[in-house]
């Protein structure tokens, strides 16, 4: 019993970190997404511009999130939903 315990313990630890090393793949994919999406705007002179409203999203918040789509007034509309 005392071996299963340990096994089972190992595969608990195991499925843990695979979990942390996947959601690790995931964060780094959606960046180079959003960055890739960003050279995009550029490209097409939309960059700085909400995708919902057309407005500018301000330098302050690009400077702190460069990949930002949403202005702060429909980013918060969107976390609201």
């Amino acid at each position: 019993i005392a071996r299963f315990k340990i096994h089972m313990h190992q595969n608990f630890i195991s499925s843990i970190r695979c979990e942390h090393e996947m959601s690790l793949v995931y964060n780094a994919r959606d960046m180079v997404l959003q960055t890739e999406r960003a050279i995009e705007r550029i490209d097409t002179k939309s960059y700085g511009r909400c995708e919902e409203c057309g407005n500018p999203i301000g330098k302050a918040r690009l400077q702190v999130f460069p990949r930002a789509t949403l202005c702060m007034s429909c980013k918060q509309k969107e976390e609201r939903r």
